[in-house]
Formats: structure tokens, sequence, C-alpha cells
């Protein structure tokens, strides 16, 4: 038994409800269950019971054994001095409170289907990347596709956080943060952090007073740490400008060892990124309403459509020719990838922090006009019926493997539950 279970069957109340009893022989009507507490204390608030014939409201704490009371030391948090019901799976000892007085108690095993926990210890025991796999076919397409807006939203929510303690850590600045959350997402995954200590670095002041493409390039590599030594002609150019820039407004550049290199294809490489991050600020120099920011996929492209300098085309790294010759721009994958991680959450964030609930939904707008991702996650659920038909989906899906089926959270997530009471 997990205190998960418990906290599912005490929330839907799949237990015999009628002519409850608790331990001491009070007869119990549940009103109200209440409500998670997501916070610390006593795990549900504001529920509603009868005792006898008096009313009470209050908390509700639950645990496998009675005994977990004083193993987990609630007996000296004045915060469970007020819990008006303890539930519990097996009563093994009674619990007092401070005044010792009893606290009233629920014993659930004998009145619960333990072939209800059977059926859930055999889906989150799988072996299988999405534990209801076996049934979730036959759930219907609805459910499914708010399910995934669910998930989506969490996951829009938390990008907003990290937005917003970037922007508090900017004292209120949304520029800045604009300008930071950008750079940093040309590292992808690997060199995020070391991208954004480069935007962190540089001023964007000084980044928008610049006059060239080759100015930028120099300023931004750098700043990286990349023009310490010349290794060819075009790098030599670049060093004698950064050294310039660097006199005239006293800059400190990072250390190179910082940038990443390990399992990267080339077009990843860090200078190479660096690069077609310069280009994209020395195109977008003036600043943009937020509030509009990519409200049409139209607006999008545009913006990430800058190309860094000729020398790119035949080079991801300084002095180092490439196999062949290539683009010195952004994909349109990687593209799309951009508005679905960064520009979309960065418009969600602004949206709500303004309390503009139009500028925060047009995110949804925006995503159902990407095409989706594709991908080992993606296509695992399409072959269970999931709909993939645009970016929302996608992320819907994302969303829904990383916070539910990945961790093995059923018991949170709609369709689990939704299976675990067909077995009732």
């Amino acid at each position: 038994m997990t205190e998960d279970f418990l906290h599912y069957l005490w929330r839907h109340q799949h237990f015999t409800t009628h002519s409850l009893q608790l331990r001491d022989g009070r007869q119990l009507q549940i009103k109200h269950p209440g409500y998670t507490n997501p916070n610390a204390g006593p795990d549900f608030s504001n529920a509603r019971l009868k005792i006898e014939d008096q009313e009470w409201a209050g908390q509700v704490e639950i645990h496998i054994q009675s005994g977990d009371w004083y193993q987990h030391q609630h007996q000296n948090d004045p915060a469970y001095q007020s819990v008006i019901l303890h539930v519990v799976y097996e009563y093994t000892q009674a619990v007092y409170y401070q005044g010792n007085q009893e606290i009233p108690t629920l014993e659930l095993k004998g009145i619960i289907d333990e072939y209800l926990y059977w059926r859930y210890e055999q889906m989150v025991q799988t072996s299988l990347s999405i534990p209801c796999a076996g049934n979730v076919k036959e759930i219907d397409g609805f459910l499914k596709l708010s399910m995934q807006e669910r998930a989506l939203i969490e996951r829009l929510e938390k990008k907003k956080n990290t937005i917003l303690t970037l922007v508090e850590h900017n004292q209120g600045d949304w520029y800045l943060t604009y300008y930071h959350w950008f750079s940093r997402a040309f590292g992808l995954k690997v060199n995020a952090e070391p991208m954004l200590m480069l935007a962190r670095q540089l001023s964007p002041q000084i980044v928008l007073r610049l006059n060239s493409l080759l100015q930028t390039e120099a300023l931004f590599l750098g700043m990286a740490g990349f023009l310490e030594t010349a290794r060819d002609d075009y790098s030599n150019t670049l060093k004698q400008e950064f050294t310039h820039l660097k006199n005239k407004y006293n800059l400190h550049p990072l250390a190179s060892h910082i940038w990443k290199y390990a399992r990267l294809r080339p077009p990843a490489f860090p200078e190479f990124r660096i690069a077609l991050l310069a280009a994209f600020w020395f195109k977008n120099q003036q600043p943009l309403d937020f509030k509009l920011l990519f409200k049409t996929l139209d607006s999008g492209p545009s913006l990430f459509a800058a190309e860094a300098s000729n020398y790119w085309k035949t080079h991801y790294r300084l002095g180092k020719t490439s196999a062949r010759p290539h683009a010195a721009k952004l994909g349109q994958t990687t593209v799309n990838t951009l508005l679905i991680n960064v520009a979309a959450p960065f418009r969600f964030a602004y949206g709500k922090a303004i309390g503009d609930a139009q500028a925060a939904d047009g995110t949804f707008e925006l995503l159902h006009q990407i095409v989706p991702e594709q991908n080992k996650i993606t296509q695992l659920y399409q072959k269970l019926g999931f709909e993939n038909k645009d970016a929302v989906h996608s992320q819907g899906l994302i969303a829904l493997h990383e916070y539910y089926c990945k961790p093995k959270a059923c018991l949170k997530c709609s369709l689990g539950i939704k299976i675990l009471k067909s077995t009732l």
C-alpha cells in the first residue's frame, strides 16, 4: 500500500461510505473530503465531516499505519493540532493531540476494494513507457485531448515560472529578460547555461550600438572566449575588431572551456551557434511589443531568418573548414523548435504577468499553426490513438510523458483514474 493510493481513495471516496465508524465506534459521515494541500502541512484542507451529531470542518491527514503520525513527528508540529480526522489503511496504535485527546481515526482496511489496489500495482509496475498502454486505446478521444491540454498548460506554467524568475533577477526588465531567454535558447540543451552566462556578461545596450554583422560576431565570439588566438584570416579580423570593442567598453570575456562539444553534431557546435545568435541580434535590434510577440506564425520565421556571415557557410568552428558547404542560418525545424519552446512560453508568461488573458491565450493560437514535433515519444502516443496534428498536440504529449507517464503518476492523470474506475 502507498500513501499516494490512499490519497486517491480518499479524494474520490472509493470505499464503503455508508455506516462508517471511527475506531472508537462513533458514526462518521463524509460531507466533503476536502482539497489536496500542495504545501506543507496536513494532506487535505477544508474537509467537512459529521461525527455523531456534530459538524466538523478542517484538515485531514492520511497515513498507511496510524503509528506513522509519530514516525513523521507530527506530534511536535502545531500545524497538525487542528486535524479533524486521521485516515489510515491500518490502525496500529492510538494517536493523540498534544492535550492527550485521541485524534478521530478512520481505518480503510476492510472497507476498500483490494482488487483496485492490485490493478493499480499492475499498472505502475509495468516496464512499458506508458503504464496504461494496454487500456488507453479504449479511452474516449475527447478525454485524451483534455489530458494533453492539461499537461501542456502545466508545461507552459513551469516555463512561465522560469521566465518570471529571470524577470525578478533582472529587476522587472522585460527586454533584458527577452534578451537572456532567447540567447539561452541558441545554446540548445547542452550549452544553454553557458549561452545565458554570455548574454549576462554582454549588455544588450552594447549590442544595439553595433553597426555591422562583423562587429556583432566579433563581440559575441570574443566575449565567449573564442578569440584569444587567431586561427585564420577571418578569426584574426574578428580578434582585431573585438580588441577594439573590449577596450572601448571595458569588457571581460568568459573562459572558452565552459563550452561543451561532446556528442554534438557540427550544427550544434558553440562557435556556430554563437555566430547565429550574433546574426539574430544584429537583425533584430529594435525592441518588440511583447504583447504581440509572434501573434501569428508569419512573424516568427521572419525574426529567425537572420543569416550569419559567409564564413559560416564553410565552417562550424573557427579555423576548421567543414567537409561540405552548408547554410549559415537556422533550419525550419530549429525555427519551429524555438517558436514552440522559447517564443510561445515567453508570450504566455508576459500575458500572465500583465494580466492580459488574450495575450496569454494567443500562445495556443500560435502553437496550433506550427507543425507537430515527431519523435519517439509522440510516435508512441500516436500508436495509442492520441492526436498529433499540431504543436499543441505534440507539446501536450511530451508534457504528458514527462509529468505523468514517466514518473508513473497515474493517480494524478485523468486517463489513469478513468482506467482504474472502470475496474470498480
